[in-house]
């Protein structure tokens, strides 16, 4: 039987900056480790280069995570882990060149460009000079116009649902802005016998401080960069005196990025220094955005190696139950209760007063009239059920053998799971993480996701192979159902939030919220979004091209916590009548055991062996010396059967410890002292082996496969069935 999907040509690998048996003094000394740290927190690294031993003292800890995170964490984060690329071949070969060769690209946060570009559009000059538009979130209901306004509260941005009474003089400003439009523009369509050039330019100057019309500054995290575009349309006006300095950051930025990772420190200085010139506040730690591309001499992985997480893809469908998106499950049966077989403008039906809200069984997450219109996030209950799948059962039951015989691994079999035989709705495309291992083992992280690029989108600016593979995902999308609308979502949920939520144009249309977009014809506004029923299912529909539209949400944002109910819909509707992901893990019966076993289906790890420490166990470990401590941790080791090298575990924030080393046994205590008990997992790479290599260093590594469906898309299956 042909596997339900194939893998496209490319792939991308993530690995730290340091080779895993990287000497300590060698990497903490090292000026690429203090780059990175220096960007990481300014006030860790004057600690960690002070000469005063009670600084150093002080933040020792937190130096060891960061080295640790250098030598061991993939995940990028500025200077500690980059991306690489490349291709499935006959053979795996992965070898990377010196660290010297590394690339960067730096930028400034968006947290300190958002506070930039206000501080801006205050001067009185440059005002009235933009151009400006109507919010992207203004819709027209109950004979009023309703829209999200936004302050920032020590950096935070503060949602509110704002209305206003329509009439002739709003609606000629908002009529006059449409395409764009300068305060004297709007001023002039105004002006008439009584209403006077003054009364009409204060009323534009009200209408824009109340957020009603927002300026072409106001940033977008869809398109090129920030800064570049901010500098591009301030050169377009009169007497800008902060282009100057603001140019001077650009080819600082750019120096920066020209030199070895290590080399430049004098020009974060440099930048700021203008910065303070500026005068426009800022927090340290988030002035700079920096990612990472590591070059390779060679990286290449077997295609039989893909072939086998191929067929593992099919072994997990077969054994997961589908399962349906509870919280869109909720709105259609409402709307269909309210609405029926009407169609709705989207924005009317997710009002929180006169429309549904969303999510429609809070009874939260929209309006409050009676608190300031502030817009709250959804609350949840801390009341979880536990559903036992014909699987867990299997899996319930291989414990219980496993657990008689002492062993380590649960081997999953074919023949465990014959009379299982789930199917499931795939999305054209989804993406594996996966460590790959030696002895052909490949540990999985994740399986899924709506598309296949939602990981890599926010890396696209730093290599031109790593966009490449993003447009294919996307084109890829497009032409299996060319009768529909794939639009990515433009939405800045909070300004620190752009630094991830930033990325390229890749599709041919954006679908904007709370954010700047093109203004080039190709934007779809919320205004132009209807939503109906059909066939059980949410329609929507784009009035301007009357065609159905999918959103796409091609970063690693997590939404799912977001106070704005458009936004959370319309990342939601990704997930319409789609398996979103596949897992094989410990069901919750099992969740509060000591000890849980590898779960692995040949030779791939589903899930890693796991030890649950608890205070009690570890009582009075932090008064002893560094020699009674060792002892008394060899013994403890030894009677829960654990290795020397483990990780503590927190989404995909791993801590890696070595407990034979007294530093790591302390920091292990501490963790445990915060949290009352802790869940330790099996580290899984090794000093002397490993498939990433530079000369005689091996590296940690995850890598992301992308697939596309095998078979011809279905388009009645996903969109209209």
């Amino acid at each position: 039987m042909k596997p339900t999907f194939a893998p496209f040509p490319d792939f991308v690998f993530r690995t730290p900056l340091f080779p895993l048996d990287a000497p300590a003094e060698d990497t903490t000394l090292s000026p690429e480790f203090r780059e990175a740290l220096y960007l990481a927190s300014p006030e860790l690294y004057e600690g960690c280069v002070s000469k005063d031993r009670k600084k150093q003292t002080k933040f020792e800890h937190s130096v060891l995570k960061y080295r640790h995170r250098a030598m061991t964490r993939c995940t990028p984060f500025g200077l500690f882990a980059g991306c690489s690329t490349g291709k499935i071949a006959n053979s795996t070969s992965i070898e990377l060149p010196a660290t010297k060769d590394n690339k960067r690209r730096t930028r400034l946060d968006m947290q300190y460009l958002c506070a930039l570009i206000q501080e801006i559009e205050r001067d009185p000059n440059v005002r009235e000079q933009l151009v400006y538009y109507p919010n992207d979130s203004l819709y027209e209901i109950g004979g009023k116009y309703r829209y999200v306004e936004y302050r920032y509260k020590k950096s935070q941005r503060q949602h509110t649902v704002a209305s206003l009474e329509i009439d002739e003089a709003l609606a000629t400003l908002l009529n006059t802005a449409a395409d764009g439009a300068t305060i004297e523009q709007l001023v002039q369509a105004l002006v008439d016998d009584e209403i006077t050039t003054e009364q009409a330019h204060e009323y534009v100057i009200e209408t824009i401080a109340s957020q009603v019309l927002k300026s072409e500054l106001d940033p977008c995290v869809v398109g090129e960069d920030v800064l570049d575009t901010l500098i591009d349309k301030l050169s377009r006006l009169q007497n800008v005196p902060i282009l100057q300095p603001l140019r001077q950051i650009q080819e600082l930025l750019n120096r920066i990025d020209a030199q070895p990772v290590g080399t430049t420190l004098p020009l974060y200085d440099e930048i700021l220094s203008t910065v303070k010139n500026i005068g426009v506040g800022y927090e340290p730690k988030y002035l700079f955005q920096t990612d990472m591309f590591k070059p390779v001499h060679r990286a290449q992985v077997d295609e039989k190696t893909v072939s086998r997480i191929v067929r593992l893809i099919d072994f997990l469908a077969k054994i997961t139950p589908p399962n349906e998106h509870p919280t869109l499950q909720n709105f259609i049966q409402a709307f269909q209760s309210r609405y029926e077989e009407a169609e709705v403008p989207l924005a009317v039906a997710l009002d929180g007063e006169l429309g549904l809200g969303y999510p429609v069984s809070s009874g939260s997450g929209d309006v409050n009239p009676l608190i300031n219109d502030l817009v709250f996030p959804v609350q949840y209950s801390n009341i979880t059920t536990s559903h036992q799948s014909s699987a867990d059962r299997v899996l319930f039951r291989k414990y219980i053998e496993n657990a008689r015989k002492g062993g380590h691994v649960v081997l999953l079999e074919d023949k465990d799971f014959e009379k299982l035989d789930y199917k499931h709705q795939f999305p054209d495309t989804i993406a594996v993480m996966c460590s790959l291992l030696d002895n052909d083992l490949i540990d999985i992280k994740s399986i899924g996701g709506v598309c296949a690029a939602n990981l890599l989108g926010r890396f696209c600016h730093i290599d031109e192979s790593i966009m490449a593979l993003v447009k294919e995902i996307a084109d890829f999308e497009q032409r299996q159902t060319p009768d529909v609308i794939f639009a990515e979502i433009s939405h800045l949920p909070e300004s620190r939030i752009g630094n991830i939520a930033s990325r390229p144009v890749f599709r041919e249309h954006t679908l904007h919220y709370l954010s700047n977009c093109e203004h080039d014809g190709t934007d779809i506004p919320i205004s132009d979004l209807m939503l109906s029923i059909r066939q059980g299912r949410l329609f929507l529909r784009s009035k301007k091209y009357d065609k159905e539209v999918v959103p796409r949400l091609t970063c690693a944002h997590n939404y799912s916590m977001s106070p704005i109910p458009i936004y959370r819909f319309l990342c939601d509707l990704q997930h319409q009548r789609i398996t979103g992901g596949l897992s094989c893990g410990w069901s919750g019966l099992l969740a509060a055991y000591d000890y849980l076993p590898r779960i692995q289906y040949k030779n791939i790890i589903l899930s890693r062996e796991l030890w649950r420490i608890k205070q009690e166990e570890v009582e009075g470990m932090d008064k002893l010396s560094d020699s009674e401590l060792s002892v008394r941790f060899r013994d403890f080791l030894q009677k829960r059967q654990m290795p020397t090298e483990v990780v503590i575990p927190d989404s995909d924030n791993e801590l890696y410890l070595n407990l034979e080393d007294t530093q790591c046994q302390r920091l292990l205590l501490e963790e445990i002292a915060k949290r009352k008990q802790i869940v330790l997992e099996e580290f899984l790479f090794r000093n002397d082996s490993g498939i990433v290599r530079r000369g005689k260093d091996r590296f940690t590594n995850e890598v992301i496969f992308a697939f596309h469906k095998n078979e011809q898309h279905d388009t009645e299956k996903v969109h209209t069935r």
